[in-house]
């Protein structure tokens, strides 16, 4: 049996991309995404809870992304679910969770000037 690690989020754009090249080449941006879910409480009250994802894409791709998105862009992101541990400076072991994107589909619709051309 074959075990699939995919995740597919729609939401919008925290910050721009921020495109890096690592030590050997290879080019890489990375920007953070919120989704959005409303839901009712016991007391039937509206809540609004915003999740915090962080995003990597790699290679052209990556220059592709931020190219065409800023703060606020709506997108669909598909990948894989990745954990990455460090030791912060206090030497301390600290693991985070990114999406690896690996497609994705821009929400927002065509400027005028470009629905046109």
């Amino acid at each position: 049996m074959s075990v699939n690690n995919e995740i597919t989020l729609i939401g919008n754009l925290g910050q721009e991309f921020e495109v890096k090249t690592t030590g050997n080449g290879k080019v890489f941006a990375k920007s953070s995404l919120a989704t959005n879910e409303t839901y009712r409480n016991s007391q039937d009250e509206v809540v609004k809870a915003t999740e915090w994802h962080r995003l990597i894409v790699w290679g052209k791709k990556a220059e592709l992304i931020s190219t065409y998105t800023k703060k606020g862009s709506q997108i669909l992101v598909k990948g894989k679910l990745r954990y990455n541990s460090y030791e912060d400076t206090d030497g301390v072991k600290r693991t985070i969770a990114q999406v690896e994107v690996s497609e994705f589909k821009f929400l927002d619709p065509k400027p005028k000037e470009l629905a046109t051309a």
